[in-house]
């Protein structure tokens, strides 16, 4: 009886031994599928950020295309004018050249 005793506390021995290990290794997995969880919510929310960023540029580079496409077009306005001016003074000085 003391043989099968002891074969038996050896085999729960054993397999408590064997449970603790696999307990151990399972709490590791799940450590490190937290510790990739929160790395993809870190990048993840990094990422949005930088999207924020980038949109909020995009919204300032558009804002300030506009203002030199509107700058542009008054100086061509502003060159155009000064040349029809041109262009007047100089048919009314033709005129009176060619009155005398």
């Amino acid at each position: 009886m003391t043989r099968i005793s002891e074969e038996s506390n050896t085999a729960l021995h054993n397999a408590a031994k064997k449970y603790a290990l696999e307990k151990e290794a399972l709490q590791s997995e799940t450590e490190l599928y937290r510790t990739q969880a929160t790395m993809y919510q870190e990048d993840f929310a990094h990422e949005r950020k930088d999207r924020e960023n980038l949109h909020g540029r995009l919204i300032q580079k558009e804002e300030e295309l506009a203002r030199k496409e509107a700058e542009l077009r008054n100086m061509r306005q502003q060159f155009e004018d000064e040349l029809q001016t041109k262009n007047q003074q100089s048919t009314h000085q033709d005129n009176e050249l060619e009155s005398c």
